[in-house]
């Protein structure tokens, strides 16, 4: 009778340990992959204390991507939409948003079918 107890407890704790396994695949975000893009900053020639973002497709496919950033102190936030084929460079400043990245802005990436890339500006 033990042996059969043992066993029932057993399979308990991996239904157990399977349920909650499922529950952190569905509801973590973990399905989907990181999308091919790198970022850099340059300095801005039209804003002498603003930054340009680069993002880079890193890829061999096109991506359709919309980019926020917020600056908290001031209260303003911009988004701005765009596209790179496959390895291309695009810059994101004044010209293309009117927005001149600071110091410690928030940014975020999206990417169809990607995770979504945040960072604060450097």
């Amino acid at each position: 009778m033990k042996t059969k107890s043992w066993i029932a407890k057993t399979i308990r704790k991996i239904a157990i340990s399977l349920c909650v396994l499922t529950a952190s695949l569905i509801f973590g975000g973990c399905g989907k992959p990181d999308a091919p893009l790198s970022f850099s900053f340059r300095g801005s020639a039209m804003d002498a204390s603003g930054l340009v973002l680069q993002v880079q497709n890193t890829g061999d496919k096109h991506l359709s991507c919309r980019m926020w950033a917020v600056n908290s102190v001031q209260n303003q936030a911009r988004d701005y939409s765009f596209d790179l084929g496959p390895y291309q460079k695009t810059e994101i400043g004044i010209l293309e948003c009117n927005w001149s990245f600071k110091t410690g802005e928030g940014v975020t990436i999206r990417t169809e079918g990607f995770q979504d890339f945040t960072f604060n500006v450097p």
